[in-house]
């Protein structure tokens, strides 16, 4: 499905970063090089607006937006974002959000999933089976089986289970392999200084990413409560100033609980950013903002890929299916939530969709 949104609209994206590493090759699927991240920035410098994203908020606000626009945004919070990444971002005066997971400001442990594919993909030995106790959710995998389906089966399982059990499970792995629970340089996180420091020059700007990196979706409202108001509080300690803008773990819709929206805003986030396809319009509900991923590309690759996020104009969904605002021009009328329930509303606003896309020869974007 596709919104009818008019090409010379005021709009925007937002691009989702991890990491930025040194040298011409990225480590792992959510880092760019530092060579291609500044192939990004020269493009983005000459092509669009970068804006901040807390400008963002005061311009959706005030419909005041620039034709084409860019915001940079930042997830986890490794050290690579302040050590590498910001004297690039420095160079070409270009702000950033970084969103920082607070829980592992400081601490001598990677982020889990680092641990989890070093402590796998990096035994000396496959075990005989593959064998952890989560919560009470047993796991087992032949030892025979190929490391890389033994990790991703893993995943499967930490990814929404507590921080609690994750740092078992990670324990028993540790055990299991005769591994040592370390932390690599090149994988750990910021620490509370390099927050400040990072913050303080106004460029870049600090949020949220939760305390414990969790699945908001699979936990109960007071953890998902205790997740945003303690990561919040935390970074404010730090930082000696206010935090209102918040990323969404993983960020995927389903990652989000029909609930979760209405938290952040209780826990006094005026933004946040989701990992969902789309571009930001002026109608777009600032607590569910879409961000796509740049990947390790540079030179006309990346410049094809930008062009083609700017012409896709399909319509943004939001947590459970709802569909957000930015759907409200395929039927000239808002599109809120309960419109798969059957209302009248629901139904002629898909009618007139679909009339639309007729009418214009759009295709319909595969489910």
């Amino acid at each position: 499905m596709e919104d009818m949104r008019s090409a010379k609209e005021s709009r925007g994206i937002i691009l989702m970063y991890h990491r930025v590493t040194e040298g011409g090759r990225a480590q792992g699927a959510a880092s760019v090089s530092s060579q291609h991240f500044a192939e990004q920035l020269v493009f983005l410098r000459r092509n669009f607006d970068l804006v901040p994203l807390e400008e963002l908020l005061l311009r959706l606000q005030e419909r005041k937006l620039a034709r084409q626009y860019v915001v940079l945004t930042f997830d986890d919070g490794y050290n690579d974002n302040y050590a590498v990444a910001g004297p690039i971002l420095a160079r070409f005066d270009a702000p950033a959000s970084v969103f920082v997971t607070t829980g592992y400001l400081d601490q001598r442990r990677e982020y889990w999933w680092d641990e989890l594919h070093r402590l796998v993909m990096e035994a000396p030995e496959n075990p005989p089976e593959w064998r952890v106790d989560a919560g009470g959710k047993e796991f087992s995998f032949p030892g025979s089986r190929p490391r890389a389906e033994a990790r991703e089966s893993l995943h499967a399982l930490l990814v929404t289970s507590t921080a609690e059990d994750r740092e078992r499970a990670l324990d028993q792995l540790a055990q299991l392999t005769g591994a040592s629970r370390i932390i690599r340089p090149e994988y750990r996180p910021m620490t509370s200084e390099e927050c400040r420091l990072f913050d303080r020059g106004g460029l870049i700007r600090l949020g949220a990413h939760t305390v414990n990196h969790l699945w908001l979706a699979a936990h109960p409202i007071q953890v998902q409560e205790a997740e945003l108001r303690n990561a919040k509080a935390a970074l404010e300690s730090v930082l000696g100033r206010k935090v209102d803008s918040f990323a969404y773990p993983y960020g995927k819709r389903d990652a989000v609980g029909a609930e979760t929206l209405r938290l952040v805003r209780e826990a006094g986030y005026s933004l946040a950013c989701a990992n969902v396809r789309g571009q930001v319009f002026s109608d777009n509900d600032p607590l569910w903002l879409p961000r796509r991923a740049p990947h390790d590309i540079g030179g006309d690759e990346f410049e094809r890929r930008i062009r083609v996020m700017f012409d896709d104009f399909s319509i943004l969904r939001g947590p459970q299916g709802r569909i957000e605002s930015t759907a409200a021009a395929v039927a000239g009328q808002p599109l809120k939530k309960n419109w798969r329930t059957g209302t009248l509303a629901g139904r002629l606003a898909l009618k007139a969709g679909r009339s639309l896309r007729r009418r214009f020869g759009l295709k319909n974007r595969p489910r």
